[in-house]
């Protein structure tokens, strides 16, 4: 296994396609395309957005996070913007792990104090946020919250 920034389009349309494989098209209608267009942006531009490869070099999990500044926080966060894994159970749990391990390495990079992951929509027993929990972060409710300072 390991983590690559993308390499290509087509990584893009493959993190896209496995996104949208486990999103509820029926609560926020989706757009592939928009969410293609920025994406590709973000990537050119070097933004973060990293993706977990398994040994046949298949994208297995991604994350995106962007720094963001919160209007009644004097500090900038690390926030994860969107996330998703094909896997189940452990090593989906790894997937999740190691994803914001990454997340945080870049928040410590650009001198950002603080990081930050939501949950899904569709998550109702904040189990995403709870694996996060469980690996040092503080959490209330969906939102997990890591201080590096």
């Amino acid at each position: 296994m390991k983590i690559i920034k993308p390499r290509s389009t087509a990584d893009i349309r493959e993190s896209i396609s496995l996104y949208y494989k486990i999103h509820d098209n029926t609560f926020i209608q989706p757009c592939v395309e928009t969410l293609f267009k920025h994406l590709l942006q973000f990537a050119r531009q070097g933004k973060f957005i990293r993706l977990k490869l398994d040994n046949d070099d298949k994208i297995i999990a991604w994350i995106f996070a962007a720094k963001v500044q919160s209007y009644h926080s004097a500090s900038p966060m690390f926030q994860q913007m969107y996330y998703a894994s094909s896997n189940k159970g452990i090593k989906a749990y790894r997937d999740v792990i190691d994803l914001h391990e990454e997340m945080i390495q870049e928040a410590k990079r650009l001198n950002i104090p603080m990081v930050i992951s939501q949950g899904s929509h569709m998550d109702e027993n904040n189990t995403f946020s709870r694996i996060l929990e469980k690996n040092g972060w503080d959490r209330r409710g969906h939102t997990a919250l890591k201080r590096l300072d």
